[in-house]
């Protein structure tokens, strides 16, 4: 009887060690270049068009995850820093996203999330007005404290990178969009749709003009009767285009989506990024 309690309490304690063993030994990677060939995708997301981070789903998560491990050890570059006194910067990417993921055994387990940045434009400004600007499409970046680590994409990577988030991006923001109408018409107010072959006679009522291949890029948009009167919202096309509008006219825009509001302008916006 006390050999079989022994033996219990000594199962007990083994047991106990083993699950200490496994929380002590679970690290977090800090070097994106390090990728066991083995490791597990646990999750991944992409910074949308509207600013805010999404899900991607399994099969899309899974190709940049193997473009990542392929790029293989990444250069080490120190970050660009302001000249206190004398400039400022700003740095921006054309695609975010991030990639967490797992290696190891039952013993010693690593966990990793990184955000990697694709399409890097870097403006620094002089307090003088001088502007030093540079931009690198197919540089990928990722950032840490001190440092960035650094890969050049390939055509087939870069546009890989691209066609995901032109996707993703494609079904957000017209998902976004019927619902600025939704909504709208759950809140009581007159929403009509402004046929497709009107699109740009439309907007040329509304600001007086028309930018060019507007037939081509508007793909749709609706009127919203609010008590303080008509709103005009519009999907465009691509979201190069809707950049291309916003710098022609002084609209107000979220990613792909531009429109033409008064009061109920903040609402659009807030449905825009949720």
């Amino acid at each position: 009887m006390k050999r079989k309690i022994l033996l219990s309490v000594t199962a007990a304690l083994l047991a106990l060690v083993l699950c200490a063993a496994f929380t002590a030994c679970t690290m977090t990677e800090k070097d994106p270049s390090k990728i066991d060939e083995k490791a597990e995708l646990t999750g991944a997301g992409i910074l949308a068009e509207n600013g805010t981070w999404y899900d991607l789903s399994l099969d899309k998560a899974e190709k940049l995850f193997s473009m990542v491990k392929n790029l293989g050890e990444l250069n080490g570059e120190a970050l660009d820093v302001a000249i206190s006194g004398s400039s400022t910067i700003k740095t921006t990417y054309d695609y975010s996203f991030k990639l967490a993921y797992q290696s190891g055994n039952f013993f010693v387990r690593k966990k990793s999330e990184f955000t990697y940045n694709v399409g890097e434009r870097f403006v620094r400004t002089y307090t003088d007005g001088k502007v030093n600007e540079r931009y690198n499409e197919d540089k990928l970046v990722v950032k840490r404290a001190l440092s960035k680590d650094t890969a050049t994409l390939s055509k087939e990577q870069l546009a890989l990178v691209q066609e995901i988030f032109e996707s993703v991006n494609a079904e957000i923001m017209s998902n976004a969009f019927e619902k600025v109408a939704s909504d709208a018409r759950a809140a009581g107010y007159s929403v009509e749709e402004i046929a497709k072959d009107t699109l740009a006679d439309k907007l040329i009522d509304i600001l007086g003009s028309s930018p060019l291949y507007a037939d081509e890029n508007l793909l749709k948009g609706y009127t919203i009767v609010t008590g303080d009167g008509e709103n005009h919202i519009f999907l465009c096309a691509s979201l190069e285009w809707a950049e291309e509008l916003d710098s022609w006219r002084d609209t107000d825009r979220v990613g792909r989506v531009f429109y033409i509001a008064g009061s109920y302008a903040d609402t659009i916006k807030t449905t825009l990024t949720e």
